[in-house]
């Protein structure tokens, strides 16, 4: 029963760390070929950025919570080689550049959009974003790496 349950939980954990990775893939090449649109593109842009949001939240968090779960499930943290610990520590900090840099630079392109402010400085925002939405990229592909390859 406990090798089932293991199982579920790694495949879970694989595929909530899947849709994590993958989904925001296009969110930035969606904004440079969108916002030169205007609207009603922009407006639209927002709906998808928001849908595409909340699919990475909940996914990042199903990946947390999955990835805690292995941990517990073979013994807890001390049994647990460095590259997890670092993985984890690195998920974090992803989490954190997102909340805290990404989403507020996100709010400032919504804000942009909805004052109908010139198409040069929605640019530069969404550049400012992307920026920052790269970070969170490579830093999850970091922890990908760590949690596949065994170091």
């Amino acid at each position: 029963m406990h090798f089932h349950l293991y199982s579920l939980l790694r495949m879970a954990h694989l595929l909530s760390m899947a849709v994590w990775l993958a989904n925001g893939l296009t969110v930035t090449s969606d904004m440079r070929r969108t916002i030169p649109l205007g609207k009603p593109h922009t407006e639209l842009l927002i709906a998808r950025i928001h849908r595409s949001s909340r699919i990475t939240i909940g996914s990042g968090l199903l990946t947390i919570v999955t990835g805690l779960g292995l941990v517990f499930a073979q013994g807890g943290f001390s049994a647990m080689p460095l590259r997890i610990h670092v993985g984890l520590a690195l998920t974090l900090v992803t989490c954190g550049v997102g909340a805290t840099l990404a989403e507020p630079s996100w709010q400032r392109i919504v804000k942009a959009i909805r004052a109908d402010d010139d198409v040069a400085e929605v640019t530069r925002l969404a550049r400012r974003f992307s920026a920052f939405y790269g970070v969170e990229h490579a830093l999850k592909l970091v922890v990908a790496a760590l949690m596949i390859f065994k170091l």
